[in-house]
């Protein structure tokens, strides 16, 4: 007897025709992307540096997985794995060593296990559930320990937040927030991520602010098990992305279409500018 997906502890919408379809157009888009924003650059690029836009539409499309998972919507979750992959902090973390931006675009993918497995009522199916819910924050501690010993600085430790990364998130091309790390995902996609808010539940409301503080704390206090604190953000625009898609969603009809519009301008433009600027 032919056994269904969700009879093996998985819940995705991957493998239809739809999904399929949807995920060849977003892997297309985030490689020409890629390649149209750092192209005017490869000139000036070391070998090693060539994998940065491939970091960046790695990372693009492990965002856009883990939304699509939630909405299977193709445009939200096409440009909010863009805002993630191509925004202004994912562009600063490229101008370091690329094995931090492996780290970053590894994420999202990372995230994807514990987001598709579906916990049994066994006790080792709860116990495969949390550890792959961890997983993210296991790799990361991981690859910085790894990378102390083998003396790897992909990331200045010593680095932390302050409020001009936190304003950076609404004033994402201000020069003065470049060397800090902006946390941002553009105009239109700040407005999408408040909408997204006001229109998630109470309950997701509060985690989504929960992990929001846990990351600005580990971000402002001292490196943990030797970890960058800057680094942690990287899960809060992982919770932004997503809810900056939810918000998207729910707008329809004529709005719906001019966010669309407004939101892929603002990410060409904005990336272009930020990229003239780092490089």
């Amino acid at each position: 007897m032919e056994r269904k997906i969700s009879d093996i502890g998985l819940k995705t919408g991957f493998l239809s025709a739809k999904g399929i379809f949807d995920l060849l157009i977003a892997g297309a888009v985030y490689s020409l992307f890629a390649g149209w924003l750092y192209a005017p650059y490869f000139d000036s690029f070391s070998r090693l540096q060539f994998i940065v836009p491939v970091q960046g539409a790695a990372g693009a499309m492990g965002m856009y997985l883990l939304i699509y998972h939630n909405n299977k919507d193709l445009w939200p979750s096409l440009l909010c794995g863009a805002l993630f992959g191509f925004g202004s902090f994912a562009l600063v973390l490229g101008t370091f060593h690329p094995s931090v931006g492996v780290l970053f675009a590894a994420l999202p993918w990372s995230c994807l296990p514990g987001r598709i497995y579906k916990a049994g009522k066994s006790r080792w199916s709860k116990a495969l559930s949390l550890l792959l819910l961890i997983l993210p924050v296991v790799s990361v501690i991981a690859f910085f320990k790894l990378a102390a010993i083998c003396r790897l600085f992909s990331l200045p430790i010593q680095e932390r937040l302050g409020i001009g990364n936190i304003a950076s998130f609404f004033l994402p091309l201000h020069i003065k927030w470049l060397s800090h790390f902006p946390v941002s995902i553009y105009h239109i996609g700040a407005v999408c991520f408040i909408w997204g808010f006001l229109h998630i539940s109470p309950k997701e409301r509060i985690k989504l602010a929960v992990l929001l503080v846990i990351c600005a704390g580990l971000g402002v206090f001292r490196p943990i098990l030797q970890v960058s604190p800057v680094i942690w953000m990287s899960f809060a625009l992982i919770g932004i992305c997503m809810t900056a898609a939810r918000g998207l969603g729910e707008f329809h009809g004529g709005v719906k279409i001019a966010f669309l519009a407004g939101l892929t301008a603002d990410i060409f433009i904005c990336a272009s500018v930020m990229c003239d600027r780092l490089w």
